[in-house]
């Protein structure tokens, strides 16, 4: 929990970081060299001209300082997220494979229960059948006769 927490407030935080203009950040960041130079003590022009270089790339490196320190902050956020994902992803198949064996047990279990169904009820009627036409003394020479005729019927 501690660390969905975590990651929810740096996501927010980037956020609002990025809500900030980009003209905005890059003025603040101007300001603070600009407050840095003022404290920093002054010489000669020829020293202005090669304190400005300086100044410059120094402003510069220090934008692009800020910009990759975002970009790692971004970078580390989508890895964290990512992580997650394929968790989530895994625990989905497992649960999926794990419904998929149960429901093929259950239905591997009604198909045998069904077949011994069926196979009762094919004895007991058999069974039953030869029940009645031992005990009431069923004569059988009609239906020999009826196949019989049958047999001829399917010979022609």
């Amino acid at each position: 929990m501690s660390e969905s927490k975590d990651l929810k407030d740096r996501i927010l935080q980037m956020r609002q970081d990025n809500n900030i203009d980009t003209g905005k950040v890059h003025n603040e960041d101007i300001k603070t060299i600009e407050e840095k130079e003022k404290i920093a003590p002054k010489t000669v022009n020829t020293d202005n001209s090669k304190k400005d270089l300086n100044v410059k790339k120094s402003k510069e490196e220090e934008a692009f300082k800020l910009l990759a320190s975002k970009f790692n902050q971004s970078v580390e956020v989508i890895l964290e997220l990512t992580k997650r994902v394929e968790k989530l992803e895994t625990l989905v198949r497992l649960q999926s494979m794990q419904s998929d064996s149960v429901k093929s047990n259950k239905t591997e279990n009604l198909k045998a229960k069904k077949s011994k169904n069926k196979l009762f009820f094919i004895t007991m009627l058999l069974l039953g059948g030869i029940y009645l036409v031992y005990f009431f003394k069923i004569d059988l020479k009609i239906m020999h006769e009826i196949i019989s005729e049958f047999s001829n019927i399917i010979k022609k």
